[in-house]
């Protein structure tokens, strides 16, 4: 799970330098994962429809095997399926947010050359910013 984390962190952490609504929209999409993850419910009340679609979410692996361990004494590792998604699912954020990370970083670097000059290039831009914004 620390993996993942590390892959969406990566993901929205770089993202949210040059959009600051990221954090809303991770917030809204953290509550809405929440309340579709079964922690509380058991995936049997739902139709089958609703089962496959909400099996795609990374977090029902990590729930069900604890529910599986605990409760039914199922070892987690007993279902291929789930364990080879969930790594792959993984994998590929992993990379891609060590790709997205290391990219706009280099853009970061670009952008304020020397990264010892960056706090005051930074108040630099803003401080011009702000006296545009008045002129304007």
């Amino acid at each position: 799970m620390a993996v993942l984390a590390l892959g969406i962190g990566w993901i929205t952490s770089s993202i949210n330098v040059f959009a600051r609504d990221t954090a809303q929209i991770v917030n809204v999409v953290l509550q809405f994962g929440f309340w579709a993850t079964p922690i509380f419910w058991d995936l049997e009340i739902l139709p089958e429809e609703a089962q496959s679609i909400l099996q795609l979410n990374p977090m029902f692996y990590i729930v069900q095997g604890y529910r599986d361990s605990f409760l039914y004494g199922v070892p987690f590792w007993q279902h291929y399926e789930l364990t080879l998604y969930y790594w792959g699912l993984t994998g590929i954020v992993f990379v891609v947010g060590a790709i997205i990370f290391m990219r706009l970083s280099l853009i970061l670097q670009m952008f304020f050359k020397d990264l010892k000059q960056m706090p005051f290039a930074l108040i630099r831009y803003l401080k011009n910013k702000k006296v545009k914004n008045k002129l304007s």
